[in-house]
């Protein structure tokens, strides 16, 4: 999860880095960082957010509906968070967003999901010893574990881009 910053993330466990010049093209140049923490403890204050930002991760989320209340502490009222997940109910998922304060503004299905995820999966075992030099053997094991388990999970729930709105 990555959150657009209006006070010091000081209290993540890495450190925070700024977007810098790629920035520019969101309009949020030098205003933005991105700090690791977890979903629903960020650490952060509340309302000290404009928008909260998660790529493929929330979808192995345990407690999805505290990890949504915690982004809306965080962001506030008309902050938004968009992210990409697999979803295999998205009616299920409109209802935590909107219990946990979020109105959903888009939801779409992300273009070739599927074929550009089992990609992935697929260089990553074929690529496991290189990945266990780089990143160590327990970082490693975790990946190709997905890659091994995750496909069949997946079969049943397409990847969506969501954005939604932190409601008043």
């Amino acid at each position: 999860m990555s959150a657009e910053s209006r006070s010091s993330p000081s209290r993540t466990r890495h450190p925070s880095r700024s977007c810098g010049a790629g920035g520019a093209h969101a309009g949020t140049s030098g205003r933005a960082t991105f700090a690791l923490g977890n979903f629903d403890r960020t650490g952060l204050s509340s309302d000290s957010q404009r928008a909260v930002m998660s790529v493929d991760a929330f979808w192995m989320v345990l407690n999805k509906s505290a990890a949504l209340c915690e982004m809306a502490r965080i962001v506030g009222h008309g902050g938004r968070l968009a992210m990409t997940t697999w979803v295999p109910r998205l009616d299920e998922l409109e209802n935590m967003l909107r219990t946990a304060g979020f109105r959903l503004i888009s939801s779409a299905q992300t273009p070739r999901w599927r074929e550009r995820q089992m990609a992935v999966y697929r260089g990553i075992l074929r690529n496991r010893v290189p990945l266990e030099q780089e990143i160590g053997p327990g970082a490693a094991a975790v990946l190709v574990a997905e890659a091994r388990d995750a496909p069949a999970r997946l079969s049943g729930a397409p990847r969506r881009l969501i954005v939604a709105e932190r409601q008043a």
